[in-house]
């Protein structure tokens, strides 16, 4: 009995805990829109079909020198991205960085 009493409430401790950390997790991975008023001005936002690596590793969180010019080699090779995720495909960049970046990134046709 004792057993099932410990187990029961490590169980609800354990859900407690759980339901706390289940929101600011499904807010992190929610992107914002262009229309949110908290969130960059197009003015703040990066074309990624037209900056250059100076302005790429600037402006992007978690994109350095390497991976700016990364893109921007994969870009003169393979022509525009179409897709944020076409991003993917430059090697260093994946989700996680998508993530990031994604209420920062505009795409245009170059």
């Amino acid at each position: 009995m004792r057993i099932l009493f410990i187990f029961c409430l490590f169980f609800y401790s354990f859900c407690a805990h759980a339901a706390e950390y289940e929101k600011p997790v499904l807010r992190a991975m929610s992107f914002s829109s262009d229309t949110d008023a908290n969130g960059p001005s197009n003015a703040d936002k990066v074309d990624i079909n037209k900056a250059d690596a100076r302005e790429l590793s600037e402006r992007l969180k978690g994109i350095g020198e390497k991976k700016a010019q990364a893109i921007v080699l994969y870009r003169k090779e393979h022509g525009a991205f179409r897709s944020l995720h076409d991003l993917e495909k430059v090697k260093g960049i994946g989700p996680v960085l998508l993530r990031k970046n994604r209420h920062l990134i505009v795409l245009t046709d170059k």
